[in-house]
């Protein structure tokens, strides 16, 4: 997405127009567009965020544990309309 806005700015298209063609918020257009006049290529890529810390990394995901050998994996109760009985809460 970004790499696009970059494309689309450097063919001279305006940020509405870009926004239009890639069907995203002109905010966002602005804001990359802005952030790569600035920075370059090097300000395309992700930033840290603020907030909780990822309880798994990319490296670290915790193993799948197998199904016992005595039980099978249940089923989700479905009504006869094809929703969960409990969806949507009421």
């Amino acid at each position: 997405m970004r790499a696009q806005i970059v494309l689309h700015a450097a063919r001279g298209r305006s940020n509405a127009r870009i926004a239009a063609e890639t069907r995203l918020p002109v905010d966002t257009v602005r804001t990359w567009r802005n952030r790569f006049t600035d920075g370059g290529l090097p300000a395309l890529a992700a930033r840290r965020r603020s907030g909780h810390t990822a309880r798994f990394t990319p490296c670290r995901s915790p193993r799948p544990r197998p199904w016992p050998a005595n039980s099978q994996p249940r089923q989700a109760h479905r009504c006869h309309a094809g929703r969960a009985q409990n969806w949507p809460p009421s």
